[in-house]
């Protein structure tokens, strides 16, 4: 079993509160002035993690597992890679995001890609890039990342909203 852990860090340079108008097309606004009372915020997501794999994993054990970080309730919105990650990055259901797979012609990074201002134009890097956070993306992004030969699908490929980009590329 080979397992991808990833993280996705978001570094704080303060944020105002937020809220949404209703639309189609979910516009954060800023209803306040950067504070430096803003919380940071470090998100960790691992994929196909099973108790199991732990033992192969000496620093998430030694940081998180031994310092009493435990999950015994918890909820997975859908349980496939690509479909799962577009969910967390745009903050909606799976079945709002329009990626149902983990490769084209369904999903994968190319079909979040293709959703436009429905994509990458709205994700949590982006809300939080124009809240006042310094942004940070570590690991796997999605599905198919970097596989691409023009700037807008290859390796070289920063989508909006992140300051520091160190993807992983998959195949």
């Amino acid at each position: 079993l080979f397992l991808i852990a990833s993280a996705v860090a978001f570094l704080k340079t303060g944020t105002g509160s937020v809220s949404e108008r209703q639309s189609t097309t979910r516009q954060p606004v800023v209803s306040r002035p950067v504070s430096s009372e803003s919380p940071n915020i470090l998100f960790i997501l691992t994929d196909d993690q099973d108790l199991a794999s732990l033992a192969y994993m000496p620093k998430l054990q030694k940081y998180l597992v031994n310092e009493g970080t435990s999950f015994s309730n918890y909820f997975d919105n859908y349980a496939l890679c690509c479909v799962a990650r577009a969910s967390i990055l745009r903050g909606q259901n799976a079945n709002n995001t329009h990626v149902k797979g983990n490769q084209l012609p369904n999903g994968g990074f190319e079909k979040f890609q293709q959703l436009g201002v429905n994509g990458e134009q709205e994700t949590i890097g982006v809300w939080l890039k124009n809240w006042g956070y310094t942004t940070s993306f570590i690991g796997k992004y999605l599905n198919g990342y970097g596989k691409g030969e023009d700037k807008a699908t290859s390796k070289n490929h920063v989508p909006p909203g992140w300051d520091d980009w160190r993807a992983i590329f998959t195949q």
